[in-house]
């Protein structure tokens, strides 16, 4: 009954979601050359679009010496000039299309953690959530199943609560601020789970992290979940299999941010996401903006195919990533890619130039699950470096594997960095995310 209304409701009031739904599970269906095929016709058209509707496309592109007759197989793609963040912070009004009115889109900031926050328009007319609902035939899950979400904008007075409650019906909604976690909101919420059935949980991995840290404290049995949707920063191993004890289900990776909210998936029992490419195509690329080839890592650039409004092109998220395999490789015909490790800023530098890179910072503490809770890498103006770890409860201070870690930080840094550890109680969220690799150096570049 519930899935029946949550469709028709859908097909009354969101017929352009609902039809584009349909549309992507016929795509779902279809080899990987063909899906490629309709990719690419989707990145040229757009491109031909940015340059006859968009102002500052067009003045780049001829800058660059681009023109979009110049796109005529995917062998052309690497000659499209990469979209930079700087570009949307000083010329943000001129990626707007001229078939277009600013009052007729909404404003999204990202949040800034890695440098200064950068304003982006979209168009809410795009039923972005369409990616969500095919993941969930992925899953085995139906979308009007009721659900624990874990963000920053959580309804929070009466009036807001009825509204958010009638939207919704029949589902059963249950939330977590993110942004302001505390022992009794974490206490509500799985009493709220629990009395509801939720089947499947949303949210941002540090605070899905926080609530399993006291399911696992207190030994609280929760056996109605199907899936925990993770999002928002790098899933590690070591939080991966927290998760999975706490919740005693499947863990979800999904890969997106504020400009894209679903870029890559992560299927069931695939250690790798899962490219969503009938909505957004997905560039990596060297130092050189040239190409990687499979497994080699390398800059995620993206480009939004349903964006006609404000069009992103082949823009730097600021994230790392490599292929696993390409659509003709794969099985289903999609684009793999590995879990995202973290981002560019999330590295070490050295009083060299040289720096280390968040793709291993993020890796150091893989194989301790069983004994760290939590780290982070934080390194200060003049260089130096502190290791944070938050150990598991009983584990014993001394315990030689702690070592094993640090020497390992300490030897990547050498000799001319100062290096510190301290075992802490517990390491704060910024804004409910957690950063594992902080570099004040590598923001100030930004």
């Amino acid at each position: 009954m519930k899935s029946s209304i949550f469709w028709l409701k859908n097909r009354l009031f969101r017929w352009k979601a609902y039809k584009a739904y349909k549309e992507s599970l016929l795509f779902d269906k279809l080899q990987g050359e063909e899906k490629k095929r309709i990719e690419f016709e989707k990145c040229r058209m757009l491109v031909d679009y940015a340059y006859n509707h968009v102002p500052f496309y067009r003045s780049y592109y001829d800058e660059c010496g681009f023109r979009p007759e110049m796109l005529s197989s995917w062998a052309d793609w690497e000659k499209v000039p990469p979209l930079e963040k700087q570009i949307i912070r000083t010329r943000a009004e001129e990626l707007l299309s001229d078939k277009y009115k600013i009052d007729d889109l909404s404003i999204t900031t990202t949040g800034g953690s890695t440098g200064t926050p950068l304003r982006v328009y979209k168009d809410n007319t795009i039923p972005v959530e369409v990616m969500g609902w095919r993941a969930f035939a992925w899953w085995g899950i139906d979308p009007s199943a009721n659900v624990g979400i874990l963000h920053r904008r959580t309804p929070t007075t009466f009036f807001a609560k009825m509204k958010n409650r009638l939207l919704w019906w029949p589902t059963r909604r249950s939330y977590l601020n993110a942004s302001k976690i505390t022992e009794q909101n974490i206490v509500d919420f799985i009493d709220d789970i629990k009395r509801q059935k939720t089947v499947w949980l949303q949210g941002y991995c540090s605070a899905l992290e926080n609530v399993a840290d006291y399911i696992i404290k207190k030994q609280i049995i929760i056996d109605t979940l199907k899936m925990v949707w993770c999002t928002s920063s790098p899933l590690l191993p070591l939080v991966r299999k927290k998760l999975e004890k706490a919740f005693n289900c499947s863990i979800m990776d999904q890969y997106g941010c504020c400009e894209m909210w679903n870029i890559a998936i992560q299927k069931p029992e695939e250690p790798k996401m899962t490219v969503c490419n009938d909505f957004v195509h997905v560039d990596i690329v060297d130092a050189n903006n040239m190409s990687c080839d499979k497994d080699e890592l390398g800059d995620i650039l993206i480009t939004d195919l349903n964006s006609f409004a404000y069009p992103l092109i082949k823009y730097r998220l600021g994230d790392k990533s490599s292929y696993i395999e390409f659509a003709e490789d794969s099985e289903d015909g999609y684009p793999k890619i590995d879990f995202v490790r973290g981002r560019i800023t999330d590295s070490v530098h050295l009083g060299d130039g040289t720096k280390i890179d968040g793709a291993y910072l993020t890796t150091i503490c893989d194989n301790y699950y069983d004994l760290i809770s939590s780290y982070q890498i934080y390194q200060k103006k003049d260089y130096s470096v502190e290791l944070r770890i938050v150990l598991k409860d009983g584990v014993d201070m001394n315990d030689s594997r702690i070592y094993d870690i640090t020497n390992s930080l300490r030897s990547q840094l050498g000799k001319t960095i100062p290096f510190s550890s301290e075992i802490v109680d517990s390491i704060p969220d910024d804004r409910g995310k957690k950063r594992y690799i902080i570099s004040e150096i590598a923001l100030s570049k930004q």
